[in-house]
Formats: structure tokens, sequence, C-alpha cells
């Protein structure tokens, strides 16, 4: 166990084999998978990870819009989608119009059992964006982008607080 995987496995951390900052240079979308490595495992980032992560999340602007969708898609489906609430809140995905998330943490633990369009249509209710515009900056399949629209509009019936938040996303 050369780079100590066993021990970052019992902690729960996600880590960066070596420099975090060179591996995130050589391959952008590794930004995205320590995200959804997080979520779908219930990990955390490790500090030098995430600083690094946070600190080049720029560059996912030039990552092609299919790769940041299939791994955006398993974050979300993933037991702990508020791994995902960092990377937004720091402008990693604003090149999509993602700029904020209210109340990530409401989805952790219920994605899992959703089928993606569901997921998604959560994922744009809690960002304020409309799944359809996303689903074409994301060049998605026309499923996602009707039905994932579909559920968003059902969720927007007025929950004007955590509590009916909560609920709403409980009847998907």
């Amino acid at each position: 166990d050369p780079f100590s995987g066993r021990g970052d496995l019992e902690k729960r951390t996600i880590r960066c084999v070596g420099d975090p900052q060179k591996r995130f240079g050589e391959d952008a979308l590794r930004i995205v998978r320590a995200f959804r490595f997080a979520s779908q495992l219930g990990f955390d980032i490790e500090s030098e990870t995430l600083s690094a992560a946070l600190r080049l999340s720029g560059r996912l602007s030039k990552i092609s819009a299919e790769r940041i969708l299939s791994e955006l898609i398993k974050a979300i489906t993933g037991a702990k989608p508020s791994a995902l609430g960092p990377l937004i809140a720091h402008g990693g995905f604003g090149f999509l119009g993602v700029t904020h998330a209210e109340n990530l943490d409401v989805l952790d633990g219920h994605m899992n059992a959703l089928h993606r369009e569901s997921a998604f249509a959560a994922l744009c209710f809690l960002c304020g964006v409309r799944p359809k515009e996303l689903c074409i900056r994301l060049k998605s399949d026309r499923r996602l982008r009707e039905v994932s629209a579909d559920i968003f509009y059902c969720l927007q019936c007025p929950p004007y607080n955590r509590a009916a938040k909560k609920r709403a996303l409980a009847l998907l």
C-alpha cells in the first residue's frame, strides 16, 4: 500500500495520489470525480485535495459537457449528493449557470433510490436552475430533458421553507 489507501478507506477520505494540484491539472474531470466519489461513498474530501479542486474548478469549462453530465448524474444519485455543495458554492459549475444550491443536504440518503431524471430535477430545483436549460448546456438526451423538466415544474408548487422542500422531495 504505497499511498496509504487503506488508511484513507478506514477514515472514509478521498485523497489524490501525490500532488492534487498536479493531478487535477492533468485532467480537470478528476475534480468532478472526487466529488462524485464523495457522494457515492459518503466520504469526505481531504483538505488539500478539496482546496486544489476548488482552486482549479474553473478548468471544468474546458471539459466536454457529456463527460460532466455523466459524472454529475452519478454524483447526484449517490448516498450524499450534498458533497457537491462546495464545488457549486465555489462556482465550479458557474459556466453551466449553476451558481448556488440551497439545502442540498435534504437530498442525502434519498437520491440513490430515484431515477436519474428525478434526482436531476431535485438538484435543479435546489439550485434554482431550469432543467431544460441545463440539459441543453450539458447536451443530455431527450428523456432527461423532458422528464426532469416535468418533475421540476411539479416541485415548484410553492414550498417556501426547508421543511416544505423536504416534503416535496420526499414525494419523488
